[in-house]
């Protein structure tokens, strides 16, 4: 099995919109109304573009299977992810969090990346506790994971 990244593409904009959509990532999400396409259009152009805004897709054996988005801004970074519904369930949030944390430090050392979960959202605190990531705080229905790069 080959686990790889590749930067988001133009062409990649409405597999994105797809996944955002999904009833299980619109449920877990701190904004669970869905997505109207050209909202999601205008984000996905602007971040596409901006420097200190990475979308990674995911991909197990070329085939994309998640996202990792990160907004970086200096020494403090802040992801959101999610897997394929055809993916889930096979512990590839942990993979994918750990290969992501690991390519992200490697070209941004002394950063700190941050990830914001619902305090409900078991599997994600599991993914994220796996993966390296530290639970920082709990405030009402949120917990703050992060991991520190060296």
């Amino acid at each position: 099995m080959k686990f790889s990244f590749r930067e988001a593409r133009k062409k990649d904009e409405k597999l994105l919109f797809d996944w955002r959509n999904d009833s299980c990532v619109r449920k877990w999400s701190f904004n669970k109304k869905p997505i109207i396409f050209l909202d999601h259009k205008k984000f996905f152009n602007e971040k596409i573009n901006d420097k200190n805004y990475h979308m990674w897709i995911f991909q197990k054996n070329n085939l994309p299977c998640g996202l990792v988005r990160i907004n970086n801004k200096g020494r403090r970074a802040v992801i959101n992810y999610y897997i394929d519904k055809k993916f889930r369930g096979r512990k590839l949030s942990i993979i994918m969090l750990t290969l992501m944390r690991k390519q992200f430090c490697k070209k941004f050392p002394k950063t700190k990346i941050y990830a914001y979960t619902l305090s409900e959202n078991i599997i994600s605190t599991k993914s994220l506790s796996k993966a390296g990531f530290n639970l920082e705080s709990t405030k009402n229905e949120k917990k703050t994971y992060v991991y520190k790069c060296n």
